[in-house]
């Protein structure tokens, strides 16, 4: 996907440790981004409503920095 949006990694991730194919560890911590970009994602619709520009500089690289982790454990390239 793309550091906008790194849902589509994170449940990728979940999937394969349901397979087996990664520790539950990575499930773990894939869940618990996934809950925090749901968060960002509704904090920045709730800005973004309220007429603030959104994202900030902090909320893009918060998703950047889960992709590019994601990115790890799935091994491909950001």
């Amino acid at each position: 996907m793309s550091t906008e949006d790194p849902r589509e990694e994170l449940e990728k991730i979940v999937e394969l440790c349901e397979a087996g194919e990664l520790p539950s560890q990575a499930g773990q911590w894939a869940g618990s981004a996934h809950e925090t970009v749901e968060a960002i994602l509704e904090t920045i619709d709730s800005m973004q409503s309220s007429g603030v520009d959104a994202p900030t500089g902090r909320q893009a690289q918060a998703f950047t920095n889960i992709y590019e982790a994601a990115c790890k454990w799935l091994k491909q390239e950001p």
